[in-house]
């Protein structure tokens, strides 16, 4: 038995499975026939995930970036901002239980405990702190606190401005007690 030639005459063959067409006009058939909202309808909901992560939303405040859900819809530097701002609006509320706190007390830590939740997140040193070349996980950390490459590690290279011979002198006192002669006379 032969197999049939295509219904639509395009000259190659076709299978009772695809309706005596071949497979290219049978995909042309079902895109005719199958209108797209019921193929959305039996998605499942991984593919419609998929898709949102291939077109992700714009930033709720309107500046032009992509949002992310786990940040309410905003970029990154939208959403620190609103943190900011919610932080801040915390801070500056009084607080009705005790009303002897003062305001004047609570407003510089908060203020920089807000800075340091934020920037303790974001910031990491790759960077070599004199020539801003990347220096990935072969930098060396100073105890002046910056990260260095190989040419810039040493102080004298990058103009450190820590002590290092009151440090010395620190330790070298702290690990070696005063040595004081006797004070008995009768020794001599």
């Amino acid at each position: 038995m032969e197999r049939p030639l295509c219904g639509n005459g395009s000259g190659f063959y076709g299978s009772l499975e695809t309706q005596n067409l071949c497979s290219k006009c049978y995909k042309d058939f079902q895109k005719q026939e199958l209108p797209k909202k019921a193929k959305a309808d039996n998605e499942p909901r991984g593919c419609q995930e998929v898709v949102m992560k291939m077109n992700p939303p714009l930033c709720a405040n309107g500046c032009g970036f992509f949002g992310v859900a786990d940040t309410r819809d905003m970029c990154s530097k939208c959403y620190n901002d609103s943190l900011k701002e919610e932080l801040a609006v915390k801070v500056k509320a009084p607080d009705l239980d005790n009303p002897m706190n003062s305001n004047a007390q609570s407003q510089p830590s908060s203020a920089s405990g807000v800075d340091a939740i934020v920037k303790g997140s974001t910031s990491v040193k790759n960077r070599c702190k004199s020539c801003n070349k990347k220096v990935g996980l072969t930098g060396f950390e100073c105890k002046c606190g910056n990260m260095f490459c190989g040419m810039h590690r040493y102080p004298e290279k990058h103009a450190c401005n820590v002590n290092f011979k009151a440090i010395g002198r620190d330790v070298l006192a702290k690990q070696n007690p005063v040595c004081k002669g006797d004070k008995l006379q009768w020794r001599i």
